[in-house]
């Protein structure tokens, strides 16, 4: 919804509850439909489009960005060159592979620890070096990648990059500091990753992000949740 609110485009949204999807299940009918992979659980989120009487579905995140990109072009969330529209892709997958969604992301260890953490088996400099790792990563990408003016990996453009990742940059940045202590800008700063600084801090700051995304308290609750479903299975 992020990449709808920067388009300007007026959207219904309608929230579903996962761990209770029987309570709407025009949900998952409407995801069965646009899925051709049946074995797939149902998930979010789902975009319908109705254009000239007819009403279209569609999955899938990433998928649904170009999507909307394609719907919406205007104003534009890729670069309008090749080369530069290639450095935002594997910006985002860069990102999100080495912050948030690798088996040994700081986000994903972060997760498995906390539970280590409450039983006192929990040590915030192996954590620092962790993140400061990835973080150095993130300022190196944006270095290599990103012109020198602006925060953003294309300049001064907000693209599919921050898109994607803003979401995970939100959940984590409220992750760690609750759980692990750490504030990612500050920690940031005190390495010298002042252009990974400037990209976190920014995309946090977006409109279009903030108007999107759920609470720091949502995000801990969540959190919560999701800790407990991990410990219920091992048990």
């Amino acid at each position: 919804w992020i990449a709808l609110k920067e388009k300007g485009i007026e959207f219904e949204y309608k929230k579903v509850d996962l761990q209770n999807k029987e309570a709407t299940p025009a949900f998952g009918d409407a995801y069965s439909k646009a899925n051709p992979n049946k074995l797939a659980s149902s998930k979010v989120p789902v975009l319908e489009v109705t254009q000239n009487g007819e009403t279209s579905v569609y999955t899938e995140s990433k998928v649904l960005l170009q999507v909307i990109e394609e719907i919406w072009p205007e104003p534009p969330l890729l670069p309008e060159d090749v080369t530069t529209r290639y450095r935002s892709r594997v910006f985002s997958e860069v990102v999100y592979e080495n912050i948030f969604g690798g088996n040994k992301s700081p986000y994903k260890l972060a997760m498995r620890k906390i539970d280590a953490q409450q039983q006192g088996e929990w040590d915030q400099q192996d954590e620092i070096a962790n993140l400061c790792e990835s973080l150095s990563v993130l300022d190196h990408s944006l270095r290599e990648f990103a012109p020198a003016a602006g925060p953003f990996v294309c300049g001064d453009a907000f693209t599919l990059a921050e898109c994607t990742t803003g979401p995970f940059v939100q959940r984590a940045d409220a992750v760690f500091e609750h759980y692990l202590g750490i504030n990612v800008v500050d920690l940031c700063r005190s390495k010298g990753y002042e252009r990974a600084a400037l990209w976190w801090k920014s995309v946090l700051e977006r409109k279009s992000l903030v108007e999107t995304g759920i609470s720091t308290e949502q995000t801990i609750e969540g959190t919560k949740r999701i800790i407990d479903m991990m410990r219920a299975a091992r048990m």
